[in-house]
């Protein structure tokens, strides 16, 4: 930032503090769009919770939302501002990243939120579940759309409709692999049937799931592909690493069932079939051209 952008910041801050909230967001939003800088994001998305702007709040934080997940201050920010805007799962979901103690102030509040909404508003809140319990009525564009509006629900909904989300069979693979993942983020010690890609159906028990970033299977094909081509062939590297990313997202929870040997799976990406392979690779290479035609399928 330069001398007179501090100086900027300073004054809109200064604004802020005698309670001069309109001229403060003027200097904010305009300093926001000029400087790409957590600070400044930071003071603005202070300014418009002090006007009661929450949604906009919002908007502006999800900007820089990694950094605000790192930071005591911005993540108690963004927790009170997904409870603002009704996200009860989102408040969730980053409270479980907190310590014990904030930890469980903030659950409290959110058990708050989630009362009053159910008694201000269980009309509403009853047409989401019902959205959310026929997620597979519609393509996948509605179903991404109702997935994630499915955020605004209380605990206790989200997992009745949970239970008949994941076995829908007309529920797209990879919102059934989304909502898998955030049932395992949120730790649910609550057994779950998931209808698979096998058409078979499976127990599950989220809380003893690692997540798709920590999955020892995915850090292995990661290793692979950075060794194979991150130096010799960024751009095959990159292609690689992004089909990789929507097999997984496809697999998840269960990536070992494709994925059983790591070395192999990368080696015959994007390669085509030849005689005489061993068992195991004619199934990996099954799996693979089922994933993606449901990547086709989806339109992507």
């Amino acid at each position: 930032m330069t001398d007179k952008q501090n100086e900027q910041l300073n004054q809109a801050q200064q604004a802020l503090k005698a309670g001069e909230t309109e001229k403060a967001l003027k200097k904010l939003a305009t300093l926001n769009d000029e400087v790409d800088a957590y600070e400044v994001n930071l003071a603005y998305v202070k300014a418009l919770t002090q006007a009661e702007n929450y949604t906009q709040a919002l908007v502006i934080a999800n900007e820089r939302r990694f950094e605000y997940q790192n930071s005591a201050t911005g993540v108690e920010l963004l927790i009170n501002l997904e409870l603002k805007n009704g996200n009860f799962i989102n408040a969730r979901l980053l409270v479980e990243s907190l310590p014990e103690i904030p930890k469980n102030r903030f659950q409290k509040n959110i058990h708050l939120s989630e009362h009053q909404a159910l008694v201000s508003m269980p009309q509403t809140l009853r047409t989401r579940q019902q959205h959310f319990f026929h997620l597979g009525d519609g393509g996948f564009i509605k179903q991404q759309r109702n997935f994630n509006d499915a955020v605004q629900l209380p605990l206790d909904l989200y997992l009745q409709g949970s239970q008949f989300v994941l076995r829908d069979p007309f529920v797209k693979p990879i919102i059934k692999s989304s909502l898998v993942q955030v049932l395992v983020k949120l730790k649910i010690n609550k057994e779950f049937k998931l209808l698979w890609l096998d058409n078979h159906e499976y127990p599950i028990i989220p809380a003893k799931f690692a997540t798709i970033e920590t999955h020892p299977t995915v850090e292995h094909v990661y290793h692979v592909l950075q060794h194979k081509y991150e130096n010799n062939d960024p751009i095959t590297y990159h292609m690689r690493l992004q089909q990789f990313n929507l097999q997984v997202a496809l697999l998840y929870p269960f990536i070992n069932k494709a994925i059983i040997d790591p070395q192999k799976w990368v080696a015959i990406m994007g390669t085509p079939r030849q005689g005489g392979e061993a068992p195991i690779v004619q199934e990996m290479r099954n799996w693979q051209e089922r994933l993606n035609q449901i990547l086709v399928q989806m339109g992507i």
